[in-house]
This record gives C-alpha cells, structure tokens and sequence, in this order.
C-alpha cells in the first residue's frame, strides 16, 4: 500500500500538481508525513515495514473489525466490554474493533435489530484498539532509530485524523496504530469546493456509499485507486484525466518523459 502511494504522490508532483490540504486514513497517515515533508521516502517505507514486522512478530491477540450504522455516540455505548469504536467515518458509520469470539454475536446482535453491519476483515487484527498494543514495545525502537527522538513539525496542510499534536514523533506514529481514526472530524475541515483525491490501491473513500453519501455535493471525490473492472494503471491514468478535466493544473507531457525514463531503468 504504502510503496503505491508513495509513487503516486511522486507522479502528481511530478506532473506539477498542487496540494492545499492533506488528510490521512489509518496506515495512510505515513502516505500524509511523505507529501508533507516529515518523512523521507526511505523513512516512510521503514516505518511501515517495522508496523507490519511489529504486529506479527509480537503477541497480538487475532481479531475483527466490521462496520456498523451507529453514530460513534450510539457506538460507544452499544459496544459490549471488549469491543471498542476504532474508526469514526461518518455521523452514522463506524468501524468497531474486538476479539473475533465477542465480536460475532455482537454483530448478530445488531443485525437482528435490523442494523445493518459490514464485515471489513482488516487480516485477522483488531488495529485502533488496545488489542494490537504488544506491537509497541517491539516497534518503539525502530522508529527511534528511523527518526531520531526529535520531532518534526507537521504543516498546516495536514489534517491528521490521529489525536497526536503539531509535531509527527515516535509517540504520534505508534498513537497511530492503538487509537481511533477520527476521520469524520478531520472531513469537515475540507472546503466544500475541494477537489478530493483519494490516493490508494483500491476506490475506497471515494466508493464507499457511506462515506460518498457524507460528501457534500459541491465537492469533487476522484480516487486513483484501482476500480473495479479495471487494472490499477489504467484508473491511475483516468484520475489523472479527471483532475485535469476538473481543472487541476497537470503537465500531461510530463508522463511521456517518466515512461521513457521508466523503461530505461
């Protein structure tokens, strides 16, 4: 996910594109600290390196993850001991995280009282919650050695999604990986008139109907992610069409020169 993002990041400056505002979802957040100049690209493909090494080489206890039509509210006093909100996306959609064995009736639970429930299966780990929390004692050191103890200042453009203030540290990332995503928070500070790129392997934010549904209509979701019925370069490239047809600046020409310089490497 991570080596993807960062090539498209690398591509749409390339191509000259200007970025006013960026915003993170989960692991994307390391995507944000590249665009944002807080990360080097060997430093962001590291960290994420080590958080996956971290998860599982270290006792995590496995786990679930499904979605639910809860207002975060209704979430957190819904969810039984042992289930916690882990993603805020939407004033009626949340994301909860918990053992696989409490999470099954607390699903059936829920869809027999005619909520509806999505199974999201994030690799058998409940992230965003304390259950993945033995991966930082193991991970801590890593980054230290990545990023030194000193932190660096994070710019006006991003809007984390993490609870984590002004600077990008060791303690942000590793906050990042137990705690909940507040992305319906960070949403709203998005200018009605933005034009919202999603950058990913795959057409989530922007497909989601939940989520899709939550945009205002004055704004333009695009995705460079791949979607479904097509390859990843070829939704690559129609992103790359649709930002300029919405009227982003973008030096077209510049990607007969990155294939040629592509190909001779």
């Amino acid at each position: 996910m991570i080596p993807l993002q960062i090539a498209m990041v690398d591509v749409l400056l390339e191509l000259g594109a200007s970025v006013s505002g960026i915003l993170g979802y989960s692991l994307g957040e390391l995507a944000c600290a590249y665009l944002d100049g807080c990360l080097t690209r060997e430093e962001t493909l590291l960290v994420a390196y080590w958080r996956g090494e971290a998860i599982m080489s270290t006792d995590c206890k496995m786990g679930d993850m499904i979605g639910v039509y809860l207002s975060w509210e209704e979430a957190l006093r819904r969810c039984p001991v042992g289930i916690y909100p882990a993603c805020h996306n939407t004033s009626n959609h949340v994301i909860v995280a918990g053992p696989a064995e409490l999470m099954r009736p607390f699903r059936e639970e829920l869809q027999n009282e005619g909520i509806r429930t999505e199974n999201l299966g994030f690799c058998g780990y409940a992230f965003h919650s304390k259950y993945v929390s033995p991966a930082l004692p193991f991970l801590k050191p890593e980054l230290e050695r990545i990023l030194g103890h000193r932190s660096r200042e994070r710019s006006s453009k991003w809007v984390t999604t993490s609870r984590g203030g002004k600077t990008l540290s060791v303690d942000y990332l590793l906050n990042n990986i137990v705690s909940p995503v507040y992305f319906c928070e960070a949403y709203k500070q998005v200018p009605n008139n933005a034009i919202f790129l999603e950058v990913g392997p795959k057409a989530l934010l922007t497909s989601v109907t939940c989520i899709r549904s939550f945009m205002v209509p004055s704004l333009t979701p695009i995705s460079a992610g791949r979607r479904a019925g097509t390859d990843a370069l070829t939704s690559f490239l129609k992103a790359l069409m649709d930002l300029s047809v919405s009227g982003v600046g973008l030096d077209i020409h510049q990607l007969n020169t990155l294939t040629s310089t592509n190909t001779r490497n």
